[in-house]
């Protein structure tokens, strides 16, 4: 809240958007690398040796940096990557990796309330990074956020390496042993039928900033940015902390065939449950949203109070996928993951050009509404019948 609210006193619509559309960047990168990699090592932690599996996954993850920092560096020598988007494009993506998988390792062995203190320190860090940059650096630029949002990383990354991760003194394997450890072929096997994934997360997850960019400017990409940020935010948490607080048993149980259908069972109730508490928050966020847009914005975003209940709608029905998604991963049936985000990206590209070039951040807002229902729907009807019990990785 403290740093929405920072954020939209000291930035402009137009420069909030400069951000996003740059972090877009970013944000394909992650979910093309990070979030296959990160779905793998949880599938594979009950099943392996936890500290040869760790020392695997963090090699891999130096050696796709080096491979995108030789690649940045040609692209600068031929002035295709201007220097300072390829440096914090390296930054960002270093500690990127690295958070992730500290975080995730915490949460996957339980320790959820170890990792809700890492990962609340990541707001607090970039608070702190903004005020400095706005009260004595005089920023207020997209390059302030984003610079800001690299160092959080950053640190973040440093407390799971220093403090919290066991094991920080394991070398870094040779790229030959990294790509011929049984690990790797088993990481292949779990990501192949998931390689087209990231685009399909990519164009449901932000394409609508890009088109609103396209065919209007980037004052309504921070004007809808705005309203995203603050309707998604209390769905992503509220999930985020329900599914993270399960994760573990999740996991462990999936491993266990006796265990699976109590599984299932348990995750329909979960998302019948959160979505009928969600549906309540909802109706509070439409009664009280230009109080919200004012206590949580500024008048610089007044366009946004409204789309607020119309995001937070959508956030509502795309987070409770999550509860299904992890699922199926912890299964290690990733091909239903590929089937049902293919659809929702069919459907939203769709919508999309047909909706924004006529009512723009609402056209957009209508598309995710849409998206995420039908999307929903098709996990639904995955989960119950496809989602075949004894087939997994092995």
């Amino acid at each position: 809240m403290a740093l929405g609210k920072i954020i939209a006193t000291h930035y402009s619509p137009t420069e909030f958007g400069r951000y996003f559309i740059f972090a877009n960047i970013v944000s394909l990168y992650a979910s093309v690398l990070t979030t296959p990699i990160i779905q793998a090592y949880r599938h594979f932690y009950y099943r392996e040796e936890g500290a040869g599996l760790l020392a695997f996954y963090r090699s891999l993850l130096i050696w796709i940096f080096v491979l995108i920092l030789f690649c940045i560096i040609l692209g600068g020598l031929v002035k295709w990557v201007p220097w300072w988007i390829g440096g914090l494009l390296l930054s960002h993506i270093f500690f990127q990796n690295h958070s992730a998988l500290h975080i995730n390792h915490i949460n996957i062995r339980g320790k959820t309330i170890l990792q809700s203190l890492v990962q609340l320190s990541l707001p607090v860090l970039s608070i702190l990074l903004i005020l400095l940059s706005v009260r004595f650096l005089n920023g207020g630029s997209f390059g302030d956020l984003w610079t800001a949002n690299i160092i959080s990383e950053g640190l973040v990354m440093m407390l799971g390496l220093v403090v919290f991760i066991p094991h920080r003194s394991i070398k870094i394997k040779s790229l030959y042993a990294t790509i011929h450890s049984p690990h790797f072929k088993k990481l292949v096997s779990f990501a192949k039928p998931i390689l087209a994934l990231p685009l399909f997360v990519w164009m449901v997850n932000n394409l609508d900033k890009w088109l609103l960019d396209w065919f209007y400017t980037k004052r309504e990409v921070g004007i809808y940015a705005a309203a995203a940020g603050i309707g998604s935010k209390m769905f992503l948490l509220m999930s985020g902390t329900i599914i993270s607080y399960y994760n573990a048993s999740m996991y462990q149980k999936a491993q266990d065939l006796d265990q699976r259908e109590e599984l299932i069972r348990e995750t329909h109730k979960r998302v019948m449950l959160y979505i009928g508490l969600g549906v309540g928050l909802v109706l509070i966020v439409f009664f009280l949203r230009s109080w919200i847009g004012r206590l949580l914005l500024s008048v610089n975003y007044v366009e946004s109070f409204d789309l607020i209940p119309l995001l937070a709608l959508a956030y509502l029905v795309f987070s409770s996928i999550v509860f299904y998604e992890q699922v199926i991963y912890a299964v290690g049936r990733t091909r239903l993951i590929l089937v049902h985000y293919g659809f929702g990206a069919l459907i939203n590209v769709t919508l999309n050009f047909l909706l924004i070039p006529k009512w723009g951040v609402w056209g957009a807002g209508i598309s995710m509404v849409i998206t995420a229902c039908l999307q929903l729907l098709v996990v639904y009807w995955l989960f119950r019948n496809k989602l075949t019990l004894s087939h997994s990785t092995e």
